[in-house]
């Protein structure tokens, strides 16, 4: 309701860059999930478990050039924070929203926006000491504002600013427990966790930008899936979780696998393809 009341034209500039060093992948067996630590002497593998290292910022403000706000995208799980924490909290995004609207503006507004982050932890995860991990997280999002406002000052204008938004649905499998043995659940039990078994897939265009919103937590190669839909001349990215969650969305060979997020994938070996057919949908209409 406040968007629409204080509806007026803006300007909008883009970037984006390669950030090293920032997230890595939970899949890398050099990667204890259960500990947030390094396992032994095993040395991290990017070229095997390789994550989204790309950061997108959007600028937008008056015409005046006053600013409105800015759109941060990357893709790193925010866990720096542990269980152990007795904080409500947002992480390192938070800090990074704070960092940005206390530079531009006290009006302004900062949107963090997520990726494929099923299986992309930040540098550093969280550790044994809630203080430690404190710290880890206003360092981190520190860090990764100073990026992000650096990048802001790179921003160029879009030569094409046209919105356009499509939503699907897509009809889900019952709940599958892979830890269980495939044990599906109750069909009473299955509607506490998904409401119809129907995911919205969405598709938002902004100029050459595109923005697949998906429903859960996607991981690098599930992104990948979802991107083909993506035609040559649009510049896609993967914005999760949104308009729910649904658990990790992982390939079929990872769904085989021995990890966390095979057992937190509640919809089958089968769901990327399912999701992936939706957002095609949605693609068709965004694109039209």
């Amino acid at each position: 309701v406040q968007a629409r009341r204080n509806e007026r034209p803006a300007l909008i500039q883009t970037a984006d860059t390669r950030i090293e060093g920032m997230n890595r992948s939970r899949l890398d067996p050099a990667f204890d999930v259960s500990s947030s630590s390094m396992e032994g002497n095993l040395q991290p593998d990017p070229l095997r478990y390789p994550v989204d290292k790309r950061m997108t910022v959007l600028r937008l403000s008056e015409l005046d050039g006053t600013p409105i706000g800015a759109i941060v995208h990357f893709t790193s799980h925010p866990t720096i924070l542990s269980f152990k924490s007795p904080y409500i909290s947002a992480d390192f995004p938070g800090v990074v929203c704070s960092r940005i609207e206390s530079a531009m503006g006290p009006d302004s507004v900062t949107l963090y926006l997520n990726g494929t982050l099923g299986d992309t932890a930040p540098t550093p995860d969280w550790q044994d000491d809630v203080a430690d991990e404190i710290a880890d997280m206003r360092a981190y999002g520190n860090q990764l504002a100073d990026s992000a406002l650096g990048l802001l000052d790179e921003v160029q204008p879009m030569t094409d600013t046209g919105f356009v938004a499509a939503v699907s649905h897509r009809k889900l499998p019952d709940i599958t427990l892979a830890p269980l043995w495939g044990a599906r659940m109750f069909g009473r039990m299955n509607h506490w966790f998904v409401k119809d078994n129907v995911a919205t897939l969405q598709v938002m265009r902004l100029g050459k930008l595109v923005m697949i919103a998906i429903p859960g937590e996607p991981t690098t190669a599930a992104g990948a899936i979802l991107k083909q839909t993506c035609p040559e001349n649009l510049d896609c990215i993967i914005v999760a979780p949104a308009n729910g969650h649904f658990g990790y969305l992982i390939t079929p060979e990872e769904y085989e696998g021995d990890t966390y997020a095979a057992d937190s994938c509640f919809f089958g070996r089968d769901i990327i393809s399912r999701l992936a057919e939706g957002v095609a949908i949605s693609m068709a209409g965004a694109i039209k």
